[in-house]
């Protein structure tokens, strides 16, 4: 009778260790903490969000050019960003004047592998190459990939800096809804473009620039990071991606991030580092 009781107690001492253990688990368990797939995956985002808009710039001037130039409207077509299914107008009449690229309203293939759809729509005063210039850009029903692109853009030419590069800075106020509503993200951006070969060039293909700057970005959950461009993101035209550059996430609580857009190669791939961890990603 005394074995059993012993045995009892036993039973019911390691059933009490287990029931607190658990608890103890459950108490420590944080349903909301991210992953590295999470951290990974919004990474991801926040190269897109860039790349989107460097390549905004880079449709803005080829349908300039290619509207304006007769030698560059040929580029455009065979080396260039835009197919033939987008129409570009521009109307230079009324002030301030305005610039459309329409890609229509179903997915037009472009010359970088993308898909797009909708309207790019500036509005502007001078070239956008002239000193002072301002253009603003805004967007009706416009996706790449399906994903939503909404929002404003202000791109300012500050004219030559101390180097005697030619500096164009941009202020983008967006939100994006990626493809199939797998993420949202309200992205708030800061550039400046030093334009380092090509800026009067009759050609736009042989153009290289640099982007420095910093962004915000803040998905559904309210959760906020900021991104800092450590070392300059490099363009080299026509490449439809950056050839270089890194770029540093930080957000409360989580680890820091890094992005890296490789070392000269044009591709569209970078890789991004979470606790000395490498992943790579695709623009």
């Amino acid at each position: 009778m005394r074995t059993k009781m012993l045995i009892a107690s036993f039973l019911f001492l390691s059933a009490s260790v287990i029931f607190f253990s658990c608890n103890k688990d459950k108490k420590s368990f944080n349903p909301n903490q991210t992953s590295d797939n999470e951290l990974v995956a919004s990474s991801q985002n926040e190269a897109v969000a860039q790349i989107t808009f460097e390549n905004v710039d880079q449709i803005a001037d080829e349908a300039y050019t290619g509207l304006t130039t007769a030698t560059k409207s040929v580029e455009s077509t065979t080396s260039g960003l835009l197919s033939p299914c987008a129409s570009k107008t521009i109307d230079t009449i009324a002030v301030p004047h305005t610039l459309t690229i329409n890609f229509g309203t179903t997915n037009c293939l472009c010359n970088d592998g993308k898909y797009r759809r909708g309207e790019i729509i500036i509005s502007f005063y001078k070239h956008y190459k002239d000193s002072g210039s301002i253009h603003s850009t805004t967007f009706n029903n416009y996706y790449v990939n399906d994903n939503h692109i909404m929002g404003t853009r202000t791109r300012v030419n500050n004219g030559r800096n101390a180097a005697g590069h030619w500096n164009i800075s941009t202020t983008i106020n967006s939100t994006i809804i990626f493809a199939n509503n797998t993420d949202t993200l309200t992205w708030n951006a800061t550039h400046n473009k030093e334009w380092l070969q090509g800026y009067w060039s009759p050609s736009i293909w042989n153009d290289i620039f640099l982007i420095t700057g910093n962004s915000t970005g803040t998905r559904p959950n309210g959760v906020t990071y900021a991104k800092t461009i450590l070392t300059p993101l490099e363009r080299h035209l026509p490449c439809f991606y950056y050839v270089s550059g890194t770029v540093q996430l930080v957000q409360s609580n989580k680890p820091t991030r890094v992005i890296n857009y490789g070392n000269g190669n044009c591709d569209p791939w970078a890789t991004v580092t979470i606790n000395g961890v490498t992943h790579t990603i695709h623009l």
